[in-house]
């Protein structure tokens, strides 16, 4: 086991550090590279939790619409960076009634109010244990984010991002507009 997580965290700082692939499976050699990792039969795994300020999500929580989902933490520089990008993204989308965004953290709710105030984080930030994110995003590393299905299904992963905000901005704007904009649109035919 310590293997494995020293490979991933090898994999991970080779990723922010520009390099191409990103193991996520090694039972079955699967690879997440920085545009992105597509497998539509990867299931959402089951939670249930509230956000630092009391609203409960489950499960249930993403039937019917499409979910962007972001897991970071404080000490990650590049979950960080990424903040500005994510709330445009979260703007672009928020009227859409098919459109959800969720945020974890595995911060303590009184951090991550502190956090969602200092970079003024408009999506709802849900406080979860460090193991169960691990869990969620298939033991990859931070920033990791998903675009869920309206039937629960992954359909899009990137793991790891820049630690500046132009690059990061750059990299959302570039990777997850069009992954949205076609999931909606499937969603709606």
């Amino acid at each position: 086991m310590r293997i494995f997580l020293l490979l991933v965290l090898v994999s991970v700082c080779a990723l922010v550090n520009g390099q191409k692939i990103i193991h996520i499976d090694t039972s079955e050699n699967r690879y997440v590279s920085p545009k992105g990792y597509r497998n539509p039969e990867l299931m959402f795994k089951n939670f249930s939790a509230t956000t630092y300020n009391g609203i409960p999500y489950t499960t249930d929580s993403l039937k019917g619409k499409t979910t962007f989902v972001n897991f970071w933490y404080e000490g990650c520089l590049p979950c960080l960076a990424e903040f500005d990008a994510l709330n445009d993204l979260y703007d672009l989308y928020k009227n859409n009634p098919l459109f959800q965004f969720l945020s974890f953290t595995s911060e303590s709710k009184e951090n991550a109010l502190r956090v969602a105030d200092k970079f003024k984080l408009k999506y709802p930030v849900i406080c979860i244990e460090k193991d169960d994110i691990y869990n969620m995003i298939f033991n990859l590393g931070f920033p990791t984010s998903l675009i869920i299905d309206k039937n629960e299904k992954i359909r899009f992963i990137v793991c790891g991002g820049f630690s500046d905000q132009e690059n990061a901005k750059r990299r959302i704007d570039s990777i997850f507009i069009n992954e949205l904009d076609n999931i909606l649109n499937e969603q709606t035919q």
